[in-house]
């Protein structure tokens, strides 16, 4: 008789005192994040205002950036974040490598703009 290994769903975690401090740490259990707020501006009114996903949504600031840490030891990755409304409309970005001196950007959302740094690196691996 074999026994299975009953596995606990993860309850993500938030550590933050924001805006007292500009670090905010988050775990889901498998992974540890920490955003540093660099900058934020004014909230746009509705309908153009932004907000965060999931179940806790926040709303985003015009000018807002974060720089956002994960891995481990010396496989620690970091991007900076941004939103700017543009013409009420908002205009994600992501920048990354040697002082954030390469940047994806969407008018759709930061998550589209993620993925396009995961696709620019996973062909500069295959080609390089």
């Amino acid at each position: 008789m074999s026994k299975r290994k009953k596995t606990l769903p993860s309850i993500p975690k938030e550590t933050a005192n924001y805006p007292e401090t500009n670090t905010i740490l988050y775990s889901d259990g498998r992974r540890s994040y920490r955003y540093t707020v660099i900058q934020e501006d004014f909230y746009p009114q509705q309908p153009i205002l932004v907000y965060t996903q999931g179940k806790d949504k926040y709303k985003v600031p015009n000018n807002y950036k974060i720089e956002t840490t994960w891995g481990r030891c010396k496989k620690w990755r970091t991007v900076q974040c941004s939103i700017t409304y543009i013409k009420d409309k908002p205009l994600f970005k992501v920048a990354y490598g040697s002082n954030f001196s390469t940047e994806v950007q969407s008018n759709k959302s930061l998550t589209e703009a993620a993925n396009s740094v995961i696709k620019v690196n996973i062909i500069k691996i295959d080609f390089n």
